[in-house]
């Protein structure tokens, strides 16, 4: 026969409301407190990312996998942890007596001797036990577990993930295409995209295959910054590189302005990208 059989169904049943409400206590909590770190996290990424441009793949991926590690530790030590610990009915009866010093531990040791079998059993005054048990009815009729545990110490959690998520819809909101392109960058760091500052660059021809010893003449359309320039940055196969400053063609003062690159004759595909300014462009095939 088990605890629950032994004792009576009010006791136990009592008891059981309340481990719920305090698994769902911590359940709730711990995935606010997830949700909170791990999209303050990607709100730090995009924030570095705009305000120093990360252009190499290990940078990206190193603040990426920060990221993710802070929200793992976040789930094993909110989420995963606090359930994995077993709430038993006698634990249960502990914690409350623990915050109502007045039960006298009247409830753990009603549910104590329940639980034992066997010869303890008979050495156990029956009457000590009725007796215990109906002092424990009589201290949890008195026992709310809304009131018992309260969600104050989720709110704390809720306004965390609640002010990160504003942030992020905010952002959307207000500028999705840089904000996209930046949520992106933070959440693939194995794909390749452009920075921010580039991606209001119009790349010509983009990806292109064409026959071997044509000309190909690259363009670029950018809004007007006094003094920067365009640059294409080639690279061949073999791991050469090479950097190759683009012409002006558009007057002083006219906004946009487009540059120019021609090459007379292409002999081998390679990959190349556009830097403006801090901006840098993904890599194009040719």
């Amino acid at each position: 026969m088990s605890m629950k059989q032994k004792l009576p169904p009010e006791l136990t049943a009592q008891l059981a409301r309340m481990i719920r409400r305090v698994r769902v206590i911590l359940l709730t909590r711990g995935l606010l407190a997830v949700v909170a770190v791990a999209v303050g996290s990607v709100l730090a990424i995009m924030a570095i990312d705009a305000a120093v441009v990360l252009i190499y793949p290990a940078v990206r991926w190193a603040f990426s996998l920060s990221g993710l590690a802070l929200s793992l530790a976040t789930a094993w030590t909110m989420l995963v942890s606090p359930l994995a610990r077993p709430l038993s009915i006698t634990r249960m009866a502990r914690v409350l007596e623990t915050r109502h010093p007045d039960m006298q531990e009247r409830i753990s040791s009603a549910i104590e001797l329940a639980g034992h079998g066997g010869a303890e059993a008979e050495r156990a005054s029956a009457e000590l036990v009725a007796l215990l048990t109906q002092d424990a009815k009589s201290e949890l009729a008195g026992v709310r577990p809304r009131q018992e545990f309260t969600v104050r110490t989720i709110k704390p959690f809720l306004t965390a993930a609640a002010c990160a998520a504003a942030v992020l819809c905010a952002l959307f909101a207000v500028w999705p295409k840089q904000s996209w392109l930046l949520f992106l960058r933070a959440l693939a760091p194995h794909r390749e995209f452009d920075t921010l500052q580039a991606s209001v660059l119009e790349v010509k021809p983009g990806d292109i295959m064409q026959l071997a010893q044509m000309p190909l003449r690259f363009e670029v359309t950018a809004p007007e910054r006094h003094g920067l320039r365009a640059e294409i940055h080639f690279q061949r196969p073999g791991g050469h590189k090479a950097v190759e400053r683009m012409k002006r063609l558009s007057p002083q003062g006219a906004d946009p302005v487009v540059f120019e690159l021609e090459i007379p004759s292409v002999e081998d595909s390679f990959e190349y990208r556009v830097r403006y300014g801090n901006g840098y462009t993904r890599p194009y095939t040719v």
